[in-house]
């Protein structure tokens, strides 16, 4: 009997052991899997996250270069500006160094002596041309006046002016000078104008050329 309930004993004891350790087994296994799990979880977030910040990186460089590339043609568009815009005032002064119809330049003279007279007013005035003028001008300048109604006592300079074309006029008696000269002419134009001419070589460079240096070089500034 004893030896029954000693083996049977035995056998429960062996099979509880057995059971534990299945369950101890199968607890390890599953703390494995939570583990494995998780370790997963946590590659794949990493990963996800990495994935995120070098997109977020790419996009931010690629943001930087647009933004590079963009300023980069909005300074060579100002710097094609620029040089075009010099080209023409360029254009403008060789054409206005090179104007030689005789009756036109002393149309020019005319204009631009009268507005000189003009805001000078009465008195004596001293007229200074460039010495190619300086024959025109002494060969017209009695019937200048009588065209143009001048009551000024009018001389003329000795002196020739280093000077394209045009006028520069002094009242003697107050030393006041009135610079109508083409280049003094051409600098105003080109200080005051510049916005305007910016304006017409963004909406049509060519045709702004051809315009602005025509219409600069043959109709002398009022």
């Amino acid at each position: 009997m004893a030896a029954i309930i000693g083996s049977g004993l035995e056998s429960y004891l062996r099979r509880q052991a057995r059971e534990r350790a299945m369950n101890q087994i199968a607890k390890a296994r599953e703390k494995a899997r939570e583990i494995l799990e998780q370790a997963a979880a946590e590659a794949e977030r990493v990963r996800q996250e990495i994935q995120a910040k070098a997109h977020r990186e790419i996009a931010e460089q690629r943001k930087r270069a647009l933004a590079q590339a963009r300023l980069n043609a909005q300074q060579m568009i100002i710097r094609r500006r620029e040089e075009f815009l010099e080209r023409l005032w360029q254009e403008v002064a060789r054409r206005l160094q090179r104007f030689d119809d005789q009756e036109k330049r002393l149309v020019a003279i005319e204009r631009l002596l009268e507005d000189a007279i003009a805001q000078l007013g009465e008195g004596l005035v001293l007229i200074q041309v460039n010495d190619q003028d300086r024959a025109l001008l002494v060969k017209e300048l009695r019937r200048l006046m009588d065209s143009l109604q001048f009551t000024n006592k009018m001389e003329i300079s000795q002196d020739p002016a280093s000077i394209w074309g045009g006028v520069i006029v002094r009242r003697l008696d107050s030393n006041q000078l009135v610079d109508n000269s083409f280049n003094y002419r051409l600098a105003v134009a080109k200080a005051t104008l510049r916005d305007t001419v910016y304006r017409l070589l963004t909406s049509d460079c060519s045709n702004s050329s051809e315009t602005w240096a025509g219409n600069l070089s043959e109709e002398q500034p009022k």
